[in-house]
């Protein structure tokens, strides 16, 4: 395997790392799986494509065999190292619901300050998963609880880099709409856009009327950075793991909650019976 092809294979096999750790809603087991499966294909397209078996005479062929084996108990590491990796994710489950003080920081948020209930989105702008909690789950939530001033709503920023470059842009570019009174507008116009490179934002901020030559300005100081770095770093500590990741408690004095981690894009069903257990619980002391 040369020096390009070994980096080439280690970059996809972190991608696909990336991806399972990303895959918050579903089981260890089946995130086990999906592991397995993507290094083998990998290794496999890998193995054909820099060490073809061709006729030649009987050293170049045992060569490549010792290469091809090599490469093989490389791959073997690599499918322990993400057995592990996944084996502690399944461990931290079985300890029981993660819980943490959860700062709101100075965060963009929705809904009445005083409700009973807090909910802390940690997000990436370009994750299909955090996508679909804001198309299928969401407006179900602003409906029933946000609108109706039981639950306030913050969003974080949590971009994953390493498998979407352009979502800290998207970020900055959220938080740079905001000085000009439209944060939910270009908050709402990403996830909607099927687009996702830095030229896109730009068109986002002509649809919604924005001053655009302010906004690329904004965008390019870089001042929201350690605002987004703040976000990222604080999720991290909290325990969050992949996108999208949320924290439910109740709404305290101050800039943070207790909250419980609720991992993965789950259904609306399974936030209303948080919702609604922790509202009745709540009731019950009053």
């Amino acid at each position: 395997m040369t020096t390009f092809q070994e980096a080439w294979y280690r970059g996809r096999l972190m991608k696909a790392l990336m991806t399972v750790e990303h895959m918050g809603y579903a089981s260890s087991r089946w995130r086990l799986v999906c592991a397995f499966t993507m290094v083998v294909s990998i290794a496999v397209s890998i193995s054909y494509g820099a060490a073809p078996i061709w006729a030649g005479d009987g050293d170049d062929l045992r060569r490549q065999l010792d290469t091809m084996r090599s490469d093989l108990d490389s791959i073997k590491q690599d499918v322990q190292e993400i057995r592990k990796i996944l084996e502690q994710a399944r461990g931290r489950a079985k300890e029981g619901p993660v819980e943490a003080i959860v700062s709101i920081d100075d965060d963009p948020m929705m809904g009445n300050r005083n409700a009973q209930l807090t909910l802390i989105e940690f997000s990436d702008y370009h994750c299909p998963f955090c996508r679909r909690f804001f198309t299928q789950t969401f407006p179900k939530i602003k409906s029933n609880y946000i609108d109706t001033g039981k639950v306030r709503y913050v969003f974080r920023d949590y971009p994953l880099d390493a498998i979407h470059p352009h979502a800290r842009k998207a970020a900055e570019t959220a938080h740079c709409a905001q000085e000009q009174g439209k944060y939910w507008e270009m908050h709402d116009a990403i996830f909607e856009s099927k687009d996702r490179g830095v030229p896109d934002l730009n068109k986002l901020g002509h649809k919604l009327g924005l001053d655009v030559a302010r906004l690329d300005g904004c965008v390019d100081s870089g001042k929201y950075g350690k605002e987004i770095e703040k976000d990222y770093q604080d999720g991290t500590l909290a325990g969050v793991t992949g996108t999208p990741g949320f924290f439910l408690g109740l709404t305290r004095k101050g800039a943070t909650i207790e909250g419980t981690l609720i991992s993965g894009a789950q259904p609306f069903a399974r936030f209303t019976k948080l919702f609604d257990a922790l509202l009745a619980s709540q009731n019950a002391r009053q």
